[in-house]
């Protein structure tokens, strides 16, 4: 329910933000949304697995609400720059908005910071991944496409 309500959002502001042209129709922006949080889910989700398989002695039974937390991170990643990048940058985007997310509660247990749900790994360090991701994989002027920081 959460991942319906959050592709509706985003497609409807990205919408309402750019002006109407061939390549910020909805649709576009829907399928960026979802793969990117796909693309977090499955990247959480394999890496959990690795780990599994690094420490034999453990049952190997993946958390849903790790997962689904992958998932939010990359919806919050893809929201800045849904409406003018592809699918491949989208799946990119979605899975290294994991790393971060995973990094960013990895550094919050290191300086024993609390942060029961973790609120700002998702949207603190997924969300400044996400506006980074603007600057790199945006078709008109992102760093990929055009090869230039200017």
């Amino acid at each position: 329910m959460i991942w319906a309500g959050w592709i509706f959002m985003t497609c409807a502001a990205g919408y309402d933000v750019v002006e109407f042209d061939h390549k910020a129709v909805p649709q576009i922006i829907a399928t960026n949304t979802m793969v990117s949080g796909a693309a977090a889910g499955v990247t959480h989700a394999l890496i959990d697995f690795l780990d599994f398989k690094e420490h034999h002695n453990r049952m190997q039974v993946q958390d849903p609400q790790r997962i689904l937390s992958s998932v939010l991170s990359g919806l919050v990643a893809i929201s800045a720059s849904c409406n003018n990048i592809g699918v491949s940058s989208a799946t990119i985007i979605g899975a290294v908005a994991t790393f971060a997310s995973m990094a960013a509660g990895k550094l919050l247990n290191r300086y024993k910071i609390d942060d029961p749900i973790g609120s700002f790994q998702i949207f603190g360090f997924s969300g400044m991944w996400g506006c980074l991701a603007v600057g790199i994989f945006d078709k008109d002027l992102g760093v990929i496409n055009t090869g230039s920081f200017a």
